[in-house]
Formats: structure tokens, sequence, C-alpha cells
């Protein structure tokens, strides 16, 4: 009985002195100066759309999208508020609902764009933020304010729009009956394009830099290269290799040349390139490897008849995989003369640069008749990598406007480009060839003419900005 009174006590004197204290205080609050924009973001806006009906007609509407996902960075230091990935492009930035937070849930107030008045920052009525706007936001004291300049960014072009641009054309060339194109890097970051063009009786090589007109090289061997060398070529870390009557050669710039093997070596054609490995047909039409850029040679592993490897006309591309960048998927087409089908010959191999790796044979893409989108037969095929896809261009028999076809699936199944068509006006009867730079600029050259366009899908040429940070 003693204990619990005791307990009672030390309670009831514990309450008197919570009320004491209470009495005391009541009203001295203490505000604090702390004054900052912790969240920005543009819940929706109105955005109009283009569409095209199935006659072809263009139509036009508005619609309401959200855009939540879209992030703003929040510079504290320079106080600056901003979306490093624009919005889509037909956002009208004059009409947007943001939502906006701060430290301690201070006061926001947006200033005029046209006066020094200030307004709260309301997110349930549409703004203009089509121009920098001051947000400013004060502290709950009142005594500190902070000013921040907010940028919403609008993409100013479609995304997945292809736009051309044709060059000048070139007085280096004409009317040569077979092209095959590359493209390096340079040890200054330029990009640097080959042209092998054949006349029928030898090739030629030209290059040019940057978006320079095609110029001949002027190469240190003085014999001329025979007229099926252009077919005979591939880009291996940045240096384009041929193979010019067995005899394999290297160039960094078109003009000195170091000479790989000779032609003992057995080397007649060189077929394709990745950055691990160069292949090759010998004279009996096997397939050969080398891993030290050309110097020597062995057979390379495929898992089917060597009958079913293309033959005539070759194209190919490597894509490194999206799960690895060090390991290459890369793509051999080309017809098999001798086969009696529809489709091109699709042989497809990967290669891994990681010490170990277990060297995969290539594998033959078999003829299916449940595959109903095989890659169909077409001449003057250029074969690239391009926005993480394989694309094919060339052009039906007697039809003189070429086609671009494309594979999200490492060559298995194809389809019609939905973006990407041949530049208006840019008919041809007879070689061209394509070929894809750093800057992800496809260039198409007319083999008859000289005439050189360069395209690019417009999100491609979007520069990055970059705005998370790792120590």
């Amino acid at each position: 009985m003693k204990s619990k009174t005791i307990n009672i006590a030390v309670l009831l004197a514990a309450l008197f002195s919570l009320v004491s204290c209470l009495d005391t205080n009541d009203g001295d609050y203490v505000y604090t100066d702390d004054s900052a924009v912790t969240a920005f973001s543009v819940t929706s806006a109105k955005k109009t759309v283009h569409v095209k009906a199935s006659n072809g007609a263009d139509s036009v509407y508005t619609t309401s999208v959200k855009l939540s996902a879209y992030k703003f960075v929040i510079d504290q230091q320079r106080c600056v508020i901003y979306n490093p990935d624009s919005l889509p492009y037909g956002v009208d930035p004059t009409k947007i609902l943001v939502s906006a937070n701060s430290v301690n849930s201070g006061s926001l107030v947006l200033k005029s764009m046209t006066s020094d008045s200030l307004s709260y920052l309301s997110t349930t009525d549409s703004l203009d933020f089509s121009k920098p706007r001051e947000l400013q936001v004060y502290s709950l004291s009142g005594a500190a304010v902070r000013k921040y300049e907010v940028r919403v960014n609008v993409h100013q072009e479609p995304a997945d729009k292809f736009n051309w641009t044709k060059l000048p054309n070139p007085t280096a060339f004409t009317s040569a009956r077979g092209v095959k194109s590359f493209v390096v890097t340079t040890a200054s970051g330029t990009t640097r394009r080959f042209l092998l063009a054949s006349d029928g009786t030898t090739t030629t090589v030209y290059r040019a830099d940057g978006d320079n007109a095609w110029t001949a090289a002027t190469p240190n061997f003085n014999h001329p290269l025979a007229a099926e060398t252009y077919r005979s070529a591939a880009v291996k870390h940045d240096t384009l290799f041929v193979c010019d009557n067995g005899v394999v050669m290297a160039t960094t710039d078109g003009n000195t040349w170091t000479q790989q093997t000779t032609a003992e070596a057995g080397v007649a054609r060189i077929i394709a390139a990745n950055p691990i490995r160069l292949y090759a047909y010998n004279n009996e039409g096997v397939m050969l490897s080398s891993d030290d850029s050309g110097k020597t040679w062995k057979t390379a592993s495929i898992d089917e008849s060597a009958s079913l490897l293309p033959n005539g006309d070759i194209a190919y591309a490597t894509l490194p995989l999206a799960t690895n960048p060090n390991a290459f998927r890369t793509l051999l087409i080309g017809s098999v003369p001798e086969a009696s089908t529809t489709a091109f010959s699709v042989w497809g191999k990967i290669d891994e640069g990681t010490a170990y790796s277990e060297n995969q044979p290539w594998m033959f893409y078999d003829h299916n008749s449940l595959n109903r989108h095989e890659l169909p037969l077409l001449q003057n095929i250029s074969a690239v990598a391009y926005d993480g896809k394989i694309m094919v261009m060339g052009n039906d028999e007697r039809v003189f406007l070429p086609k671009f076809y494309t594979s999200c699936d490492g060559g298995i199944t194809w389809q019609t480009d939905s973006v990407v068509t041949a530049p208006t006006g840019f008919f041809v009867s007879g070689a061209y060839t394509a070929c894809v730079d750093s800057n992800n600029f496809l260039w198409v050259v007319n083999g008859n003419t000289g005439e050189t366009w360069r395209g690019r899908t417009n999100r491609l040429g979007w520069k990055k900005e970059q705005y998370e940070y790792y120590e």
C-alpha cells in the first residue's frame, strides 16, 4: 500500500510540473529562417498530337498528358530548377500544371512575367512557363526569401522523325559499278568516312573527314586495287581492312597502308568484323577468323554446312549486347545464288571480349515457313547498326527506290522501318551504299552520281545532360 501511494505521488508531481511549464511558455514560439524549394514537377499539360489517317491525310488534336515522370533538378547552389529530359514535342508550355514543395512548408510565390507583382503558386490553375520564371520561397519567420529561376524545357522537334540533308555533289567520282562505305573515328575523336568504288576494272579509295566532300586517297602502294576489292573490306577498331588479291592491308587514313599478311595466308575475301575479330573466306569458301588484326588466320567454327554461307552480295553489321557492352553480336547477311529462296541467308555470331570466354560458332538462322518476317532478297544491300537495331538497306528488282528493314531480335525477324525512309528524290539505277558514324548520322551514297545524303533520327542527336553524380 505504501508503494502505491509513492507512485501516485510521483505521477501527480510530474503532471503539475507539465502544467506549470505550459502556463509559463504559452505563445512563445521560434520560427525558422530556413527557406528552400525541395521538390518541383510538372504534373500535366496540354499536348498537340499530329496523326496520319489511313488515306494519308494529316490531322491534329489536343489532349491532356500526365508528365510527373519527367524529373526536375534543383540546383541549390545556383538556385536554378530545370528538367534535363525535355517534355515531349507538342506540349504547350503556356498551359501546364505544376507541383512544388518547400522546407517547413514555406510560402511559394511566382513572379509575374510582365511586372514585379507576386502571386501564390497554384497547383490547380494552369500556368505559363514558356519562358524562365522566378519562383520565390519565404521562410516561416518571414525574414528570409530565396529566389529560383525555373526553366521548363520542351522539345522543339518530334523525337522519332528522320531528317535528311543533301550534301553538295562531289566531283571526285561518278559511274561507279560497285561501292561500299565505312566509317572510323580518328584519334582526335572526329569521324572519317571511306568509300571503295569500283569502275569494273579497278577499285579506288575515297575519303572524307566530317562533312567534307569525297576526295581520292593517295595510298602508299604503287599498284591499283582489283575491281572486286571493294567487296572485300571491313572495319575493326577504327581501322579499315581490305583484302586485295589475297593480301590483307590496313589503314586509318586511306593514305598510309600496312600489309598484314601475304597471299600465302590464303585469305580470299574479308566479310565481317567486330572489335574482337576479323572474318574472311579462303579460296575454298571456308570461313576464317583472326584475333590479331589480320596477321594470322584460323578456321572459324560454324553450326551448319558451308554451302549455306552467303557468297554473292554480302553485308555485315555489329552491335554491342545490351546486357554486356564488351560482347558483340555480328550478323552476316547475303545471298546464296545456288539456293532457291526468296529470303537472304542470315548468320549470327556473338563474340565476347572477356578472358576465358568461350568462342561460340557462327549460327545459321534457318529458313522457316512459320517465320513470316524473314529478310527478303534485295539488291545493293548495306547493313548497319542503328538506334540499337540492325538495319538493312536495299531495293527490290527493277525498283529504284531503296527500302530500309530493321530487326529488333538479332536478325530473326525483319520489318520495314517506320521511321527511316529513302531521301526524297534519291532514285538509283545502280550501285549505292550506306554507313553510320559515331554521331548517329546515316550516310547514303549513290555510286552512279556521287550524290551523298546524311540523315539522323532527331532524338539520337539530342544532348544528354548529366544530373546524377557519384563518388
